[in-house]
């Protein structure tokens, strides 16, 4: 099973290094507005579970903020971000990746 990533900015991760990243897919998607979910997917052996967050997950936010992380229980809204993700993920417009190619 692969890690997804969806960064909003730059990040430093390089796709399919040997011994590194080689199970990580991290696409990295900047435009003029910085919309973007704070959505986390664990597929739980088929069962997935989906949280949304308030943090961007940065050094300074996690030390210096509280930040929350709740479960989206209702089937209408998990089915919703799912969708959102699959979006982004599928996107070849503006979505940018380093491979170790």
């Amino acid at each position: 099973m692969k890690i997804k990533i969806i960064a909003r900015s730059v990040n430093s991760v390089v796709n399919g290094v040997v011994g590194m990243s080689e199970n990580i897919e991290a696409i990295s998607i900047v435009d003029r507005l910085l919309e973007h979910a704070r959505a986390i997917v664990f597929c739980n052996g088929g069962e997935e579970k989906v949280y949304i967050d308030s943090s961007d997950w940065m050094r300074r936010n996690l030390d210096r903020r509280v930040e929350v992380m709740t479960p989206i229980l209702d089937d209408n809204i998990k089915k919703m971000l799912l969708k959102v993700i699959d979006i982004q993920l599928a996107d070849n417009v503006k979505a940018r990746k380093w491979n170790a190619e």
